[in-house]
């Protein structure tokens, strides 16, 4: 992770001489999920997944790279009635999630692309992201369906003290696709690291050994504010 930062500042500070600059304002809808104790396999349960939404601002600093600020809203939940092998345990958790945070984007297809100069383009430019930033959590977790009475572990999570603001690292990939010479979307996933087991409100009673992680997927929809090119 530490060699992927490294090596998008020096991209982003290598370009500088040659950038082009110009701001877009866009939304985004989709889709959060999250990976942690009420998740059996190595991936989403997107039976679980709920609607995301946010507004995002782009600050195109060179045909390859740009800044990207985001502000997302979301939902995660878990439930052991899921799996038929859990439904003894039946805990269950939801929360809200308010994300704020900070990007690069590296396209490598980005002079071919509109803001190039040689012309519009319509192609398909796939780009990378990394950055860093907070999320606001609230988790509500039910151990009311619990049928096994008193339990040491499930009673250290009921009680337990952690923060509700966390740092994240967010990772991604995604597609962009101009519709014409002011609007441009994309398509991405990313995931995000949250530095916690306690998203979802279990651990101890979970597995304790791994940290919990949620995910944004969905489109997003870019307008190119006229006047703020520069050469």
């Amino acid at each position: 992770m530490k060699k992927i930062y490294f090596f998008l500042i020096i991209l982003f500070f290598a370009n500088s001489v040659k950038a082009q600059y110009q701001f877009e304002g866009g939304v985004f809808v989709g889709m959060a999920t999250y990976q942690g104790d009420f998740v059996k396999e190595n991936f989403p349960l997107f039976k679980e997944g709920n609607i995301a939404f946010g507004l995002m601002g782009r600050y195109v600093h060179s045909y390859t790279l740009a800044l990207r600020g985001n502000l997302v809203f979301g939902k995660i939940s878990g439930n052991d009635y899921n799996y038929i092998d859990r439904r003894d345990r039946g805990f269950q958790f939801s929360t809200s999630i308010t994300e704020l945070s900070a990007m690069i984007e590296w396209e490598p297809l980005g002079a071919r692309r509109y803001l190039s100069g040689i012309g519009f383009k319509q192609i398909f430019s796939p780009y990378l992201l990394v950055g860093a930033g907070l999320a606001i959590t609230n988790p509500r977790t039910d151990y009311s369906r619990y049928e096994g009475g008193s339990d040491v572990k499930m009673e250290m999570d009921r009680n337990a003290k952690y923060l509700k603001t966390r740092f994240t690292l967010p990772v991604g990939l995604g597609f962009k696709f101009d519709f014409t010479e002011n609007w441009v979307a994309s398509f991405e996933i990313g995931v995000r690291y949250a530095f916690t087991d306690y998203l979802d409100g279990l651990s101890a009673a979970g597995n304790p050994n791994a940290n919990d992680w949620y995910h944004f997927s969905g489109v997003s929809l870019f307008y190119r504010i006229p006047g703020t090119e520069k050469e």
